[in-house]
C-alpha cells in the first residue's frame, strides 16, 4: 500500500514514480524531506482530519493554500486527477 501511495503522490506532483537508487548503496530509495511533506498531508486529508488544522501543520498561511495543493485528495473534490 505504501508503494501505490508513493507512486499516486508523485504522479499527482508531476516527479518520476521510480526514485533514482544511489550507486553503491542498499537498494532504497532516495526520498526527500518534501516528498514526505506531501505524503504526510495527503495522508492527513484522506483520512478527513480538517483542513485548517493539516494547513496549520503544514505552516501554510491560510486553509486556501491547502484546498488548492491537495484539492485532488479532499474527499468529494470533483477535480480531475492530471
Amino acid at each position: 500500500m505504501l508503494a501505490r501511495l508513493h507512486d499516486a503522490v508523485h504522479a499527482v506532483h508531476g516527479r518520476a514514480a521510480s526514485p533514482k537508487l544511489p550507486s553503491g548503496h542498499a537498494k532504497v530509495p532516495v526520498i526527500r524531506l518534501h516528498d514526505l511533506r506531501h505524503t504526510h498531508a495527503t495522508l492527513l486529508l484522506t483520512a478527513r482530519e480538517p483542513v485548517d488544522i493539516v494547513s496549520e501543520r503544514l505552516g501554510h498561511a491560510s486553509p486556501v493554500i491547502t484546498e488548492t495543493v491537495y484539492a485532488h485528495v479532499l474527499p468529494g473534490s470533483q477535480r480531475k486527477d492530471r
